[in-house]
């Protein structure tokens, strides 16, 4: 048996804003024959597309001189981001995980992977082997009990640090990055709004990308009602955003209960139900 030496890496817990995102369906996915090796290759190509912007993000962040990077963990489908926090009302840092979210989720739900998550303030570790903290504990049990549907919630108390934190720049942009919901919890916006240069063709591909992930990964789900749910809610935030961006052509089918309809069962030139 090869020894392996303690590592000499000093271990200490600082403030962080971390984030933990957890990828719904994938248990299933992964423990069903003949779909197992196909979601490997999906989360393969998110995580590249991950890990490619993350890159790209510490290494420029929009522009401005790095301080610290953003963390990241990966363990099959359980995401950590986490970032230190250098002031006590942490705007910057929260721009970075914010804004790495959003894409994040916009990425897994074009391959038709919706996201769950929660993003939180507190105590953090992440060594070269293994993550810890409060936070770390806080996001994951406000994921599992408080998130719910397939959204990031942002911890309430960030929210209340700065006013500012309600518009934030994305790429040249002052943005809603973060949204309250009817049951009063925050989001994060992942469906960011179109390019103010006037040529929105590359955002609208990737509306109808979001639009056809989340179709494909509702027709192949197991429509419990808690599935349905969560679908309902998706739908409709997807429905709001392309009203609000004038994209009506790209809205979701729904019934009357609100409730996502399969392309199979409508028929789109006739807009009625088959």
């Amino acid at each position: 048996m090869k020894y392996y030496p303690p590592q000499n890496e000093e271990l200490k817990q600082t403030p962080h804003i971390v984030a933990v995102l957890d990828f719904l369906g994938a248990t299933e996915k992964m423990k069903t024959t003949g779909r197992s090796d196909d979601f490997l290759k999906t989360m393969q190509r998110i995580y590249d597309g991950m890990m490619n912007f993350v890159r790209w993000n510490n290494s420029s962040c929009f522009g401005e001189t790095k301080t610290n990077e953003v963390k990241i963990q990966i363990y099959s489908d359980n995401v950590v981001l986490a970032k230190e926090c250098q002031n006590e009302i942490p705007i910057a840092e929260c721009q970075e995980i914010f804004t790495l979210c959003a894409f994040f989720q916009m990425v897994a739900l074009m391959e038709g992977i919706p996201i769950r998550g929660a993003i939180t303030r507190g105590k953090f570790c992440k060594s070269e082997l293994f993550v810890y903290g409060e936070a770390l504990v806080n996001a994951h049990e406000m994921e599992a009990h408080m998130a719910i549907y397939p959204r990031i919630i942002v911890d309430k108390d960030i929210i209340k640090r700065s006013d500012a934190l309600a518009m934030l720049k994305v790429w040249g942009m002052m943005q809603k990055l973060v949204k309250p919901d009817f049951d009063g919890e925050w989001f994060i916006n992942f469906l960011l709004p179109k390019s103010q240069s006037g040529n929105n063709e590359v955002a609208i591909e990737g509306l109808k990308k979001i639009r056809q992930g989340i179709i494909d990964t509702f027709e192949s789900a197991d429509l419990k009602p808690a599935v349905i749910q969560k679908y309902c809610w998706l739908s409709k935030k997807f429905n709001e955003f392309c009203e609000e961006n004038n994209c009506n052509d790209q809205k979701l089918f729904l019934n009357g209960n609100g409730e996502l309809v399969s392309s199979k069962f409508y028929d789109k030139n006739e807009g009625m139900m088959l």
